[in-house]
């Protein structure tokens, strides 16, 4: 927990998989340093999260 927040760093990773992909400023490097606290098998559950993520539409 961080501030009493559970901490989740598979869904972090995705959302920073995700930004990375989508040019955000940094996110690679978030995502990276993610990596460095994280499972091989927490790694390949949170790209395959970023992979099947799809935008809500809007309508």
């Amino acid at each position: 927990m961080l501030n009493g927040v559970p901490v989740n760093y598979i869904k972090a990773y995705k959302w920073a998989e995700i930004a990375a992909a989508n040019g955000v400023l940094n996110a690679d490097k978030f995502r990276d340093e993610l990596a460095r606290i994280m499972t091989p098998a927490q790694i390949t559950e949170a790209k395959r999260l970023a992979a099947e993520w799809k935008p809500k539409s809007k309508e």
